[in-house]
């Protein structure tokens, strides 16, 4: 199997989660005060995570109508893959740091971080020809960790909601 093979399985999955998560907080925020510190971080999150994965999983089959050079089909997504991860890395450790995130699994947080850093530095390089040239094996790895990676925020999200005073409560939304 081919890496590229995995790209459109990658794109469903993609959104899959997004639908899923975009259901999951229609259902919560039809409960009266459910909202928690962090909770529209990890909402932005979970939804610009797979739309960028999408993005990226598919560039390659338009780009590769345009051209057959690897640079072009490759490269492009590798480095707006890069590009927008290590944005989301920068902007999260910011917010950490900053005391305006609230982290659940600190050390599993940062941990998640500094993998996803790696993996744009990684993407980037190859994005540029620099290291493992245009390399779909990369791109399709950095789309893995990002889905986990918002799987992870999900998971983060739906504990942080079901511990909150509203959810504690057994408050009903009004469905009226």
């Amino acid at each position: 199997m081919q890496p590229e093979d995995a790209l459109p399985t990658i794109a469903e999955i993609s959104i899959t989660l997004a639908g899923f998560t975009a259901v999951l907080f229609a259902v919560q925020s039809s409960f009266a005060g459910t909202g928690t510190p962090g909770q529209s971080d990890r909402i932005l999150a979970i939804l610009t995570i797979p739309a960028i994965v999408l993005v990226c999983a598919l560039l390659p089959f338009g780009l590769a109508g345009l051209s057959a050079s690897p640079a072009i089909i490759w490269g492009v997504p590798l480095c707006v893959y890069a590009l927008f991860v290590g944005l989301q890395v920068l902007r999260t450790f910011a917010r950490i740091v900053g005391g305006s995130a609230q982290v659940t699994w600190p050390l599993l947080a940062y941990g998640l971080l500094l993998v996803a850093a790696l993996l744009a530095a990684l993407a980037l390089a190859s994005g540029l020809g620099l290291f493992l040239p245009f390399s779909p094996g990369v791109l399709v790895l950095g789309l893995i960790w990002s889905l986990l990676s918002a799987a992870f925020a999900l998971v983060t999200a739906v504990r942080a909601a079901g511990g909150s005073p509203a959810a504690q409560q057994g408050v009903k939304p009004d469905l009226e």
